[in-house]
């Protein structure tokens, strides 16, 4: 007895908890059901009985639901094979395949994405190609959930609230797409009439594989539901004894046959025929085999090493038996129930013709069959096998079809050929590459370079093998493993140092800048061609630059652009390699003309080259320079253009640059609830790409809204994480320190200020340097310490010489900096000088629109004025600033505004009654005209004044009040009268 024939015990509980899961997608609230569980534990089975069919036999692919519909359910099935026997992402082709046949209509379009995945363009730099990859895998899923969406499908069924059902067997087995995949549209289920099944073996926690990543985050998504199925109690064995044909099998018989079988249903039946010692899958393997004819046995045997799906005509060639010999095992373990008809062989792209394929009924049994042989003949059946399977690799068309040449590859390796197995394994990972299936190009180049070895291949071949293994890793994001290859690749062949050192670019953490240096000073050392000297030069100068090490650096990165624009082969990479080395140099206020340049420079070389994320790069150091300039013409432009490289080339990553700098714009104007609007769809696609430096990024730009506003809400609650995991450097160590200050901790705030002092003196001045000196000036204040703030005005003298913001597109910009130099000033005593800075500051602030630090200005100016003896003018600047801070939402300047107005003397305090007092008389005539919606030219003839006149007392009104237009002016007037 054998599939759905065999009673169903045991398990209710849990098939109904599967079948709330669907009435919830019936009503257009999909989600995820994951069935977990040892092997022979009963998942396929409890997924068979949901999905048990009430229609015709002929629609077997059909389920009844739970509840009333008009419609039976349609279900598509996919199943993970082990061993990356099968192509990347075929569990999702088999089950889409189905869904369409049981009556899924929609879903051509997902199929094409789907099929689309395999013909992606594949760059040569992991940023891209990780970006081209999610992008593909995120079409399939957008397309899938559109299809399947309960308020905008199309579909018959689901529009009719008929939910669908895909289920996905034994994903441990999955491959990282088919896994990712499987992320990607768990994440969207919410609004879905989709129900997502996954059978899965228990996970092993010591395994850093797709399947573990995955299935530690699964159950922090919303709507996934986790089922871990426990061996079947004593009275569920009785139930299922009783239904079996021992009426009257009692409690200790029962409990005497679950201790036999573990409580695993697959064994119960040969539990149940004896007693003694507890059984295992061998003795059913043995009773099943008892059950066929002596001549099919060995037939079988040669099944179990081929695993799984097997046809008719490779097992004949395998066993070296007649097919009709094959054939007549297969029918007779078809009979037992030992094998069963593949469900996908219909729909197999194999082309026209293709035989019918059969699996064992479980994993089990054919891991089991294929222990039971001897090395000797396992090799040898392997030999078989690879050698037809080669034959039809070699079919006319000359193309290897998806997952034949992993097949070929692995019998190869277990008949003992290393010389084949290299051959066929490179095969194969370069299918997985072009497939973006990353992860399994791993595999099947560590196959390779086993062989390799194996086969004692000459120290160039091996190497070359290492370099392809190292590539591979890199582009799957295992840089530690590419690291390690590269440096052996190194050791066996030193000639190709120079490309080991450029496997792994522009990643900087402390063990890459180790081995890739070492890499490249050794490669330096050797005559290379132009091309790649520019390119090690320009590795070289951006892992000494971001050590701290400028004065190495510079020389490095001026050979590197010499070598790249003054010779004529040098290549396109190598002078973009090296404009990314220069900018990365660029630490000076003085520097950012030659950071247009290289911004000119860059754009045009990633264009040459398609790299559309190194135009987006390039494009973000012409924003940085812009509004360094002041020039917002020059930021619209560079803005429009990233929007534009990102809308072409459709690269999530390009997108997140996209999303950064929306945000951090965002702010710096004021647009708090756009900047988290932005910042919010930033980290959704940071977090969908496992990079946890993107995400810390946004962590960043929160605490920079956080201490803006004085808010210390907006601090994220993982932030302390972030900063505690965060490298020990200067700009860390000031953002640890104001980010303690702002959430209520002064003392340890203060333990962090005083490391951070000494870094002030005697500077490290790299890319960070000018955050650190803008996280500075809120700690000098919060401390008052005089001597630094003298030090701190010395140090921002520089770049107070340029009227624009200062930043970095990813993170943050803040306001012309002439607004910190005034505050240090401030501090440091010299009040004149700070006073004529926060002016210089406040019109620069406004020309940029950068309101949130015009508030920030006034509030400066107005205390210098106070201490300066001036409290009559300090009253409406005060004034303005907290008007203006109420208007944007920042209630920690709007509380300090306030806290200086109670603070000046009585008479002055009496002149912020109404905030229009900070208006002349003329100014408070022209306001009043308007708000009664008067044009300049109308205000001009009842005062009979010039037009350009009235103009000019517009432009004070607005900005003596805070806004930005007449409409603003209106609100902010009649709120304030009233």
């Amino acid at each position: 007895m054998s599939g759905t024939d065999r009673p169903f015990v045991g398990r209710q509980a849990e098939l109904a908890a599967l079948r709330t899961r669907l009435r919830d997608a019936a009503h257009g609230h999909g989600g995820v059901a994951l069935i977990c569980g040892p092997a022979g534990i009963g998942k396929t089975r409890l997924l068979e009985e949901l999905l048990r069919a009430s229609t015709p036999a002929s629609t077997p692919a059909r389920m009844s639901l739970p509840v009333s519909l008009p419609v039976p359910v349609p279900v598509g099935r996919g199943y993970c094979r082990p061993d990356h026997g099968t192509p990347p992402l075929w569990p999702w082709q088999q089950a889409l395949r189905s869904l369409a046949r049981a009556g899924g209509a929609g879903l051509s379009e997902s199929r094409r994405a789907l099929d689309a995945v395999g013909q992606a363009h594949v760059p040569i730099d992991p940023p891209n190609l990780a970006a081209v990859r999610f992008a593909a895998l995120a079409d399939v899923a957008d397309t899938l959930l559109a299809a399947a969406s309960a308020t905008t499908a199309t579909a018959t069924a689901v529009a009719s609230g008929v939910p669908w059902v895909l289920a996905l067997e034994d994903v441990h087995w999955a491959d990282a797409n088919t896994l990712e995949l499987v992320r990607q549209v768990a994440a969207g289920l919410a609004d879905a009439r989709l129900l997502l099944v996954l059978t899965a073996r228990d996970h092993q926690p010591e395994r850093d594989s797709a399947w573990s990543r995955l299935h530690r985050e699964l159950p922090r998504l919303p709507r996934v539901h986790v089922t871990h199925l426990p061996p079947l109690p004593d009275v569920a064995v009785g139930e299922y004894l009783r239904a079996t044909g021992t009426p009257s099998a009692g409690p200790d018989l029962a409990r005497q046959v679950a201790r036999r079988c573990g409580g695993l249903p697959l064994l119960l039946d040969v539990a149940a025929t004896g007693a003694g010692r507890p059984v295992r899958v061998g003795d059913l393997v043995d009773v099943l085999l008892g059950q066929v004819p002596a001549d099919a046995r060995p037939v079988l045997r040669a099944a179990g090493l081929l695993r799984g799906p097997v046809d008719v005509p490779l097992l004949a060639a395998a066993a070296a038996v007649a097919e009709p010999v094959a054939a007549a095992a297969v029918d007779a373990a078809h009979h037992t129930g030992l094998m069963i008809a593949d469900v996908d062989a219909d729909a197999d792209v194999g082309a026209v013709g293709a035989p019918r394929r059969f699996v064992f009924a479980h994993g089990l049994l054919a891991e089991t069959l294929a222990a039971h042989d001897g090395d000797a003949l396992s090799r040898t059946i392997h030999q078989r096998a690879a050698t037809a399977l080669e034959a039809r690799a070699g079919l006319p068309g000359g193309e290897c079809p998806p997952g034949v040449a992993a097949d070929i590859a692995a019998h190869w390796s277990r008949a003992g050929r290393p010389d084949q197995t290299v051959r066929w394994a490179r095969i194969a990972a370069a299918q997985a590459r072009q497939a973006l299936a990353f992860d399994d190009a791993v595999a099947h180049l560590s196959v390779a370079v086993a062989a390799s070895r194996l086969a004692g291949a000459e120290p160039g071949v091996l190497a070359e093998a290492l370099l392809e293994l190292a590539r591979a890793h890199y582009l799957a994001g295992n840089l530690t493993e590419a690291l390690r290859h590269c440096a052996q690749a190194a050791a066996v062949q030193p000639a190709c140092v120079a490309t080991a050192a450029l496997v792994v670019r522009w990643v900087t953490f402390p063990e890459a800048a180790d081995v890739v240096a070492a890499l490249c000073r050794q490669a330096l050392t050797t005559d290379q061609p132009v091309s790649i000297r520019a390119q090690l030069l320009s590795q070289l100068a951006t892992i000494r630059a971001e050590a701290g090490d400028a004065d190495e650096a510079r020389p490095l990165a001026r050979e590197a652009m010499t070598l790249a624009t003054t010779t004529t082969t040098s290549g396109g990479q190598a002078l973009l390699d090296a404009a990314r080395a220069s900018e990365l140099l660029l630490t000076e206020a003085d520097d950012v003309h030659e950071r247009l340049r290289l911004a000119d420079l860059a754009a045009r070389q990633a264009a040459a080259l398609g790299q559309s994320l190194s135009g987006v790069l390039a494009e973000q150091w012409r924003l940085r320079a812009a509004y360094q300039l002041g020039q917002l013409d020059v930021v619209d432009t560079a803005m429009t253009a990233i929007a534009r490289l990102t809308e072409r080339g459709g690269l999530p990553l390009a997108r997140w640059h996209l999303l950064r700098g929306q945000a951090a714009r965002a702010v710096l104007e004021g647009r708090f609830a756009a900047g988290r609007a932005h910042d919010g769809a930033a980290g959704r696609l940071a977090r969908s790409f496992g990079d946890p430096l993107s995400v810390g990024l946004g962590h960043a730009w929160a605490q920079h809204l956080a201490g803006l506003r004085g808010d210390p809400a907006d601090l994220p609650a993982d932030l302390w994480k972030d900063l505690q995991d965060a490298p020990s450097n200067t700009l860390m160590t000031a953002f640890r320190a104001n980010a303690l200050l702002l959430a209520g901790h002064p003392q340890q705030a203060r333990a962090c200020y005083e490391r951070l002092r000494p870094q002030l003196d005697d500077p490290v001045v790299d890319v960070r340097w000018a955050g650190v000196l803008v996280q500075a000036i809120d700690l000098v204040e919060a401390f008052g310490d005089a001597a630094t703030a003298r030090l701190l005005a010395r140090r921002l003298a520089p770049l107070a010489r340029y009227p624009g913001a200062h930043g970095i597109p990813t993170v943050l910009f803040v306001g012309a900096m002439d607004g910190p130099y005034g505050r240090a000033l401030a501090h440091a005593g010299d009040l004149p000088a700070a006073e004529a800075a926060l002016r210089r500051a406040i019109d620069a602030d406004r020309a940029l629109g950068a309101r949130p630090y015009v508030v920030l200005g006034r509030l400066a100016l107005a205390d210098v004025l106070r201490r300066r003896g001036c409290p009559d003018a300090a009253v409406p600047v005060a004034t303005a600033a907290a008007t203006e801070a109420r208007r944007l939402d920042m209630p920690g300047p709007g509380a300090r505004a306030d806290q200086l107005l109670a603070a000046l003397p009585p008479a002055a305090a009496r002149g912020r009654a109404h905030p229009h007092d900070v208006l002349t008389v003329r100014e408070r005539e022209v306001a009043s005209l308007v708000v009664q919606a008067r044009s300049n030219r109308q205000i001009a003839e009842t005062l009979v004044l010039s037009e350009r006149t009235v103009e000019s007392h517009v432009r004070n009104i607005l900005a003596k009040l805070g806004c930005t237009n007449r409409t603003q002016l209106v609100a902010h007037w009649r709120a304030d009268s009233s």
